[in-house]
């Protein structure tokens, strides 16, 4: 025969415990208000950030233009700075927006046959001043025969887009993009050859909120991974993952897609 221990419990632990269950229960709606306000200001602040930028663009297209007079030399060079940087920091804020979006579940891809070939290059097509300007060699390997993949291609450039962005970042004289494709899956890796990924740290690098540090120069890069916090949410709404690791002289960063 199983005897069954009884627990006797008194009024005033009972009472305890439902001040308590109160308790976390005000907690609870107290974090769940601040997510919802963080989530408000960042959209807020995002949307409110992005209009003058705009206006910024077009200023500079302006003056890359010639429509304000001609620029020397030197001027043309600060221009097209800025407009690098004014060109980041928007991707930047576009991408505080989707990252806000996907979190709450408001993005729906939109799935499609895409020329992987052509999507690449394009996505390169961002940064050949960018790379020219920091005099780093940005190449891509593709295979020959690279069939068309089924996804959504916005977002899968706009991921592209980012790790590119990244690699040169930390790159010294060289960053590639290499495409690997079978009947199962493909593989877009975005190599640098700048200083390696602590060793601490592959585990923990899409994490938008842990300080990501890979030396650069004497001075170093320090992050927080947001970006490629950003990279991994897409890739799962593709219903892809995301890696990294070292190689001999650099880093890598994989996007892997299903077909």
């Amino acid at each position: 025969m199983v005897h069954k221990k009884e627990y006797n419990i008194s009024p005033q632990e009972l009472e305890l415990m439902s001040i308590r269950i109160k308790e976390l229960d005000l907690k609870l709606a107290a974090c769940l208000k601040a997510d919802k306000l963080k989530d408000e200001f960042v959209t807020i602040v995002s949307h409110e950030i992005r209009t003058p930028l705009t206006i910024i663009k077009g200023n500079i297209a302006n003056l890359m233009d010639g429509i304000l007079g001609t620029l020397t030399e030197k001027q043309m060079q600060v221009i097209e700075m800025t407009n690098r940087n004014t060109d980041r920091l928007i991707r930047l804020i576009n991408n505080l927006l989707d990252f806000a979006n996907m979190e709450n579940g408001h993005v729906e891809p939109h799935l499609m046959q895409v020329d992987m070939r052509a999507l690449v290059r394009e996505a390169m097509n961002n940064f050949e001043t960018v790379a020219k300007a920091r005099k780093i060699s940005l190449k891509e390997e593709l295979p020959r025969k690279l069939p068309e993949w089924k996804t959504d291609p916005d977002l899968a450039v706009q991921i592209l887009i980012n790790l590119i962005d990244h690699a040169l970042q930390f790159a010294k004289k060289e960053a590639k993009v290499i495409v690997k494709a079978d009947g199962k899956e493909i593989q877009i890796t975005v190599m640098d050859d700048g200083p390696h990924i602590p060793n601490e740290e592959p585990g923990v690098i899409f994490n938008k909120t842990v300080p990501i540090y890979r030396p650069l120069g004497s001075v170093g890069h320090r992050g927080t991974g947001l970006i490629l916090a950003i990279c991994k949410e897409k890739a799962r709404w593709l219903h892809g993952r995301m890696c990294v690791e070292n190689h001999p002289d650099g880093a890598k960063v994989h996007l892997i897609l299903p077909k």
